[in-house]
């Protein structure tokens, strides 16, 4: 190959990689100007080996590559509003994959497991005009070094995600803007070493429905009171047409069926109700898909040196330690009241953020998890969620803080008591 057939592909080498750099133009310049063979600082540069120049191109484009943003639903959004903390961040397991049927593609972007609760992302695509089809939780199957093989049956899903399962797409049409095809899933474990890797593998079903489906615009509260809508129930099911609470859930509808001809009741009371669909004929059982990943160790950090005392009128308080992971903040608090008649007035504790906004607990509770050791002291384990950036942390201490309200009730200043956090 003569010089000009070399500089003709060093020139498209340089193009392709060139044009994916426009945010690092101090890399572009020089590129180019060893690939111009230019002068600089009033020097002329020597000539340059092929071998050297083809080698940074490569690195240049396996860099350019690595800072590309991830195209898909993450975390960091789901859990973080797009400001994840650095310890957050350092939890994140990308594992960015796509799994297609012949109904629907689904990918689960990454995920972040804090040694209790994994939560993960997941984005639906389907044809467009595509008919609804049926998503539910088949199985888990959790594997650690040292431990046999755990599989877990009829996951039910918390947050935005997957219960007993749903439609998709909702029959609503609000739930068919933009976005709605993303979602975040969040599922607590228990019996999980945090110090070691965890190989998940997460499978879901896809049913694709037979039956004609309805939109049920009826009130959920005590529908089970209501004559008429126990039989349009029966009707529709006499029909063979399935009625989707808020366009998307069949729970309802599932829970009333009557059991075909031929299923005992008992075995179709204990049936899942995504099973139901299927021995009744109103869904076929499609491809499964499933995704597997593997989280890393979680590292806990501990933000006290030593124990923090806060003394008020009417209690005292005694921060006795703070545990950091990549998603939570365990903190361990002993409220003591100074007097028996206080002694329930101040035995629950919310938690703020250094912009004055509730920072919620592990499951959004924190008005269960105290208990007492004697009379006037209560012990509280609680766990608050740092996925976003927190700088402090102010404590209130009261009996009213069902209203996440720190600063008066009924004209009390109620005790409260603030922490700085060592910086990220």
């Amino acid at each position: 190959m003569n010089e000009k057939a070399y500089k003709q592909k060093i020139k498209a080498a340089l193009d392709d990689c060139l044009s994916g750099i426009n945010d690092l133009p101090s890399q572009r310049d020089m590129i180019l100007r060893k690939a111009r063979n230019e002068k600089k600082e009033e020097r002329k540069m020597k000539k340059i080996p092929l071998s050297i120049l083809l080698a940074a191109i490569l690195v240049l484009g396996t860099t350019v590559g690595g800072l590309a943003l991830a195209d898909y639903y993450s975390v960091r959004d789901y859990l973080a509003n797009g400001a994840p903390s650095e310890s957050f961040e350092a939890g994140i397991v990308e594992v960015n994959q796509t799994k297609t049927n012949d109904l629907i593609s689904m990918t689960v972007g990454d995920a972040i497991f804090d040694g209790r609760t994994l939560a993960f992302t997941l984005e639906l695509n389907m044809p467009e005009n595509a008919s609804s089809v049926y998503l539910s939780s088949l199985e888990i199957i959790i594997a650690q070094a040292g431990k046999p093989e755990e599989k877990r049956i009829g996951l039910g899903w918390s947050g935005d995600g997957i219960y007993d399962g749903f439609l998709y797409p909702s029959l609503n049409v609000f739930e068919r803007e933009p976005n709605m095809n993303r979602m975040g899933i969040s599922q607590s474990f228990w019996g999980i070493d945090p110090e070691k890797p965890v190989q998940w593998k997460v499978t879901f079903r896809v049913l694709r429905p037979i039956w004609k489906i309805e939109n049920d615009t009826q009130p959920s509260f005590e529908l089970e009171k209501l004559l008429p809508w126990k039989e349009a129930i029966q009707t529709a099911y006499e029909r063979q047409t399935l009625r989707a609470e808020n366009g998307k859930y069949l729970e309802r509808f599932l829970a009333a069926m009557q059991p075909p001809e031929g299923v005992m009741r008992i075995d179709w009371a204990q049936m899942p109700y995504t099973d139901r669909l299927v021995a009744c004929g109103a869904m076929q059982e499609e491809e499964p898909l499933t995704f597997e990943f593997t989280t890393q160790p979680v590292h806990a950090v501990s933000l006290l040196k030593e124990p923090l005392q806060f003394s008020f009128d009417e209690c005292t308080a005694e921060l006795q330690s703070m545990i950091q992971t990549s998603r939570y903040i365990s903190c361990d608090l002993v409220i003591r009241t100074k007097d028996s008649a206080y002694h329930s007035r101040y035995r629950y504790v919310t938690a703020y953020d250094q912009n004055g906004e509730w920072i919620p607990s592990y499951e959004d509770s924190w008005f269960d998890s105290y208990y007492t050791d004697q009379e006037g002291e209560y012990r509280l384990h609680k766990v608050l969620d740092c996925s976003k950036n927190l700088e402090s942390i102010t404590f209130h201490i009261g009996e009213n803080t069902e209203t996440y309200s720190w600063k008066k009730d009924a004209g009390k200043e109620w005790p409260a008591f603030t922490v700085q956090l060592p910086k990220q």
